[in-house]
């Protein structure tokens, strides 16, 4: 029987903010609440290890994640890995990160967790393989933030958390054991749910002139749809904010101060690069308009700002959008002139807008993130029933 404090390791993989930001949001509510039982550990696996080996293979993660905007054979290559089972998809990044990942084993046993928490798939594969080896003997825990179950995950964990009837049929129908797959509300931040301040309130925190706002946003690397988009925004002679946020792609925000030099005088036109005030743009907003990286769509919807997805940059953001869609919590549109009649008509006609995410309380629970602190504590309490 353990008497120690146990070994509880969140993870962190620069693959995109909607894996990092949900991980965040877990840790601080585990540690609010079980930090005095617990040591915990909250690290990027890949970009502080000391082994070229690990990091190159975090370089590959995170720059798949950057670069298959704009390559059309990642994007085939990405698409098939659709329609083929897991044990093969995983067996082919074994091969390729062979070099990364025993290098990995080594690093990882040294950490020796007893509980590992990720939301990207790599880590979660990895410590399985750990275990089997013999090198650790960690609980493994789950959370995906999307509806769709990604081809890559290792059925091979002990809770997979998900935040959708969807992902849960999948997630049971593919492989994974009912009774270790648990649906809890999404997992949102602070700054989300804690959001009290209305509409003409958060532009005037902003600086925006209180009129009808576009949010633009492009995820957190940016994506070459919003050029055209913007283009029509600014030359409509409309009498309104755009708000480009530009996250930490240096491209997008030199694109988006170039079109400073052709907007029209009627249009207050801002350029935001990285920022912590993402909810405070999404309530001062009438609408948001961009790619359907889950976080961000589950956001906008928590908020209540309509959000309509002009891009969708791999297959998962596909299946993303299609659910956002069908759930009511945001429409597919990526015809720019398309877009801009609907704000048109919708400066007009504010239900036109409003309708968009009329579907968005059925995932206004607040408290995702305490709900899987609680759940990672029972599965930490199967091995120290002394808790």
């Amino acid at each position: 029987m353990e008497s120690r404090k146990p070994k509880v390791l969140f993870t962190y993989v620069e693959a995109g903010f909607g894996h990092i930001i949900p991980m965040r949001g877990m840790a601080n509510a585990f540690r609010q609440k079980y930090g005095d039982k617990c040591e915990i550990i909250e690290t990027d696996l890949f970009k502080q290890s000391k082994n070229p080996a690990v990091n190159k293979m975090g370089d590959e993660l995170t720059g798949y994640s950057k670069t298959i905007t704009n390559s059309w054979l990642l994007k085939q290559f990405e698409s098939l890995s659709y329609h083929v089972c897991s044990p093969l998809t995983l067996k082919v990044l074994d091969a390729h990160f062979c070099k990364g990942r025993k290098a990995f084993e080594g690093e990882f046993a040294e950490i020796n967790p007893d509980l590992t928490v990720a939301s990207y798939y790599m880590p979660n594969h990895l410590a399985y393989q750990c275990n089997k080896k013999g090198l650790t003997d960690t609980l493994i825990a789950t959370y995906t933030p999307d509806p769709y179950i990604y081809p890559a995950w290792d059925r091979n964990c002990d809770l997979y958390m998900v935040n959708n009837d969807e992902a849960y049929r999948q997630a049971v129908k593919k492989g994974f054991k009912k009774e270790r797959v648990l649906k809890i509300p999404c997992v949102y931040r602070k700054c989300i749910t804690e959001m009290n301040l209305t509409k003409t309130q958060a532009r005037e925190e902003l600086g925006l002139e209180d009129r009808f706002t576009v949010l633009t946003s492009s995820g957190a690397y940016g994506t070459k749809q919003n050029r055209k988009l913007l283009e029509k925004l600014l030359t409509a002679g409309l009498k309104i904010n755009v708000v480009a946020l530009c996250g930490v792609s240096e491209e997008l925000l030199k694109t988006a101060k170039d079109l400073k030099k052709i907007k029209c005088a009627e249009t207050n036109f801002y350029v935001v690069g990285f920022t912590d005030k993402v909810a405070e743009y999404m309530r001062a907003a009438d609408v948001m308009i961009g790619k359907s990286g889950s976080n961000t769509v589950m956001e906008a919807a928590y908020i209540g700002c309509p959000m309509i997805i002009n891009a969708e940059i791999n297959s998962l953001e596909a299946h993303t959008a299609k659910f956002c869609e069908d759930a009511g919590i945001a429409i597919r549109l990526k015809n720019p002139d398309k877009i801009l009649d609907l704000i048109k008509r919708g400066m007009d006609e504010p239900s036109v807008i409003t309708s968009i995410n009329a579907g968005a309380k059925g995932f206004s629970a607040p408290n995702g993130d305490e709900v899987a602190a609680d759940a990672l504590f029972e599965l930490l309490k199967t091995k120290f029933p002394n808790l």
